[in-house]
């Protein structure tokens, strides 16, 4: 037995896994967010345990030693019907785990274990009031049809089609994975209703030849040895939305009645849906809180940022803090909007703010910058950076003490605050230096700023110290840049603005050996 380690939550968690390296990555990864986490590795000792510790949940692999996975799974079923159970499978198990649906699992994962999929279970398995799912409009799938997952109801030319209950099931599926393969079996098991029925192979043959004499020829296909496959062709919003995918904001495509007719992966996870029918034929409007559609109104109608935090709603209720962007274009013919949706809760939670001059500290920059590359890969959008130095700070904490050299630090915090727009990011980076990206933003508006700011501090007048000045080092953004290389380049430029009699504004010498 095993007691991994203690965080976040009160929930204790069971892994019960013979792969010594397997069991051990799960419980790492669980061990960030969870209480207690413990290890088995076989049924018996995981059974003991459960005894023991009275577990919130169980995760265990189908195959163990001593008492595989179903048989721990039926031992404890048989005393606790309500204790959540995940099961991790190989590929090769799937039938025989489809058949343990009766034990009342949370659901299955199939190795190798992607700690994405983890996490979403569960969460999935702690949610004890599951939030009813949303009927989502009819998903178009191609040559005049559409299919509502919701109601199991096929649609052509938006008359329906008259189906039994079991080709209503086999599209459900066939669509729920369109233009990927799904075997004989998934539909089979998907399509029937006991599971104890031995899989037959000639019924799922049979029920795809008649769906089959529904749709045009090819647009279901037979991957010989594999399963079947519906064949969607794409339209342009899809590929006008897949360049999104990958990336850290969530983006959707809203048609002009503001409904969802394409998203990128990210947004699936950022609001807790598992599949893009989820989301696709809802408005945006159905993802905010009621009180900010004014907000999000005016972004859209006028393609722009929301100046202030928008508060979404995810599935489960939980509130989501962002900002938007809202962009104008026609795709294939069609006026839409592009949305993008920043996850401003976990940012905010990281906010390090400095004690002295309330000014975020260097911790949020590799988000805020990651941010600043996102905008300039999809929008084009210039930006820049400043690298500003107190001049002669120690002269100043020398001669007129602490006390005076942090009133100074207080001064110049307010003033570079003050002189910056309300979407670019001032942040303390150590000692009597600053660090500022300025978003959407050219090279010669950046120098403009900076010789502004030079100027504000410059005609400062404190008690404590008559004349002070700042040095200012700047550049743009480059599209190979990570933070470290444009951090490299704006120090550089300052410590030239220092050798340069200081009290002045440098701009990165593109000729310098600096990379």
């Amino acid at each position: 037995m095993y007691h991994v380690g203690m965080n976040t939550t009160e929930h204790t968690i069971l892994i019960a896994e013979d792969e010594e390296g397997v069991c051990k990555n799960i419980a790492e990864f669980l061990s960030l967010t969870c209480k207690n986490v413990y290890e088995a590795s076989d049924g018996i000792e995981a059974y003991a345990l459960y005894k023991e510790i009275h577990p919130d949940l169980i995760i265990t692999d189908i195959n163990m030693p001593g008492m595989d996975g179903l048989a721990l799974v039926e031992k404890i079923r048989e005393i606790d019907n309500e204790v959540p159970i995940i099961i991790i499978s190989a590929h090769s198990e799937k039938e025989k785990l489809l058949r343990a649906v009766k034990l009342n699992l949370v659901d299955y994962i199939i190795k190798p274990i992607e700690r994405k999929t983890l996490k979403a279970l569960i969460k999935k398995a702690f949610v004890k009031d599951e939030v009813p799912e949303y009927t989502v409009k009819t998903v178009p799938i191609g040559q005049g049809f559409a299919f509502d997952h919701g109601n199991k109801m096929l649609y052509k030319n938006e008359c329906p089609v008259e189906l039994t209950r079991h080709q209503s099931l086999v599209i459900d599926i066939l669509v729920q994975q369109k233009n990927r393969v799904v075997s004989a079996t998934d539909i089979f098991f998907h399509v029937q209703e006991d599971y104890t029925l031995e899989y037959n192979s000639a019924a799922v043959r049979n029920l795809v030849k008649k769906i089959r004499k529904i749709f045009p020829e090819e647009m279901i296909k037979n991957v010989y040895g594999s399963g079947y496959i519906l064949v969607v062709q794409e339209s342009r919003v899809q590929e006008h939305i897949s360049k999104y995918d990958g990336l850290l904001e969530a983006v959707a495509v809203l048609d002009r009645s503001n409904n969802f007719i394409g998203c990128n992966e990210m947004m699936l996870e950022m609001f807790g849906y598992r599949h893009k029918e989820d989301i696709l034929g809802r408005d945006i409007f159905s993802l905010l809180l009621p009180s900010e559609k004014e907000k999000v109104t005016h972004a859209l109608k006028h393609d722009e940022y929301t100046n202030d935090e928008v508060h979404f709603q995810r599935k489960d209720n939980t509130v989501l803090l962002a900002k938007t962007r809202c962009k104008q274009s026609v795709v294939d013919g069609q006026s839409v909007r592009t949305i993008s949706i920043m996850d401003l809760s976990e940012t905010v939670k990281r906010y390090a703010i400095d004690a002295l001059t309330s000014l975020p500290t260097r911790a949020i920059l590799e988000f805020e910058f990651a941010n600043l590359m996102q905008r300039y890969q999809l929008y084009g959008e210039e930006a820049c950076a400043i690298f500003v130095d107190i001049d002669k700070f120690k002269r100043i904490n020398d001669t007129a003490g602490h006390q005076a050299g942090d009133q100074v630090l207080k001064n110049v915090a307010q003033i570079l605050s003050a002189g910056v727009c309300k979407d670019d990011v001032v942040v303390r980076w150590g000692g009597d230096e600053f660090l500022i990206l300025l978003f959407n933003t050219s090279i010669e508006a950046a120098s403009k700023v900076a010789e502004h700011l030079r100027k504000d501090i410059e005609t400062l007048r404190l008690e404590c110290c008559r004349e002070f000045s700042c040095s200012f080092g700047f550049d743009g953004l480059r599209a190979d840049d990570t933070l470290d290389k444009m951090v490299s380049r704006v120090d550089y430029a300052l410590i030239q603005a220092k050798a340069n009699s200081q009290n002045c504004v440098i701009q990165f010498d593109s000729s310098s050996d600096v990379k």
